[in-house]
């Protein structure tokens, strides 16, 4: 059997076998859980190498993904990186998500907070809404905030609770659904 037929032609099965893991991997609510689940838009690994190779973006965003799925996390991250360089914003959101939750990358809430807000200044509601949360939670989930002024710590919420809004108006779900939960508890006196 050809190195070709044993997978390198087809990345559909290998997608297939690896969703579940990729799945497993991240919360059912996780924004991010849509990229993994996106075919990506090469039929052929060798192709999809050659395209990234060649400074195609999405080639570089589909190679960063199915490296990531597979384990790779290093890969990936430097296909991630160099898509970043390019400007697309799908790889600054996911570069955010990745120092946000730790996964591939140590966590790391100031690199979150700056390709977060690269996406979300974009208009990227997903980051958006992330960004946003990160921003209303922040002196609770990162110490080194605890020490901030009050005027800075008001500051993040305002910008935080206005980005959160901002995905909700761009038909983000998970933003909506914030809002509709919160809503009641803001009415009350």
């Amino acid at each position: 059997m050809s190195r070709r037929a044993c997978g390198m032609g087809s990345l559909a099965l290998a997608l297939l076998l690896a969703a579940p893991a990729a799945q497993a991997a991240a919360s059912p609510a996780s924004a991010q859980q849509w990229l993994w689940r996106q075919p990506l838009g090469h039929e052929n690994l060798d192709r999809l190498r050659h395209d990234a190779e060649n400074g195609k973006v999405g080639a570089q965003m589909d190679l960063a993904r199915y490296l990531l799925r597979h384990g790779r996390d290093a890969a990936g991250v430097n296909w991630l990186t160099q898509a970043n360089e390019q400007g697309d914003v799908r790889a600054q959101y996911l570069l955010g998500m990745l120092y946000l939750q730790g996964r591939a990358i140590g966590q790391d809430f100031d690199q979150a907070r700056y390709f977060l807000g690269k996406a979300a200044d974009q208009g990227y509601a997903a980051a958006q809404f992330h960004l946003g949360r990160l921003l209303i939670n922040g002196p609770f989930i990162d110490p080194s905030l605890a020490n901030e002024s009050q005027a800075h710590v008001q500051r993040d919420l305002r910008r935080g609770r206005e980005l959160v809004r901002k995905a909700a108006a761009a038909g983000y779900a998970p933003a909506r659904a914030l809002l509709a939960r919160d809503a009641p508890a803001q009415a009350a006196p």
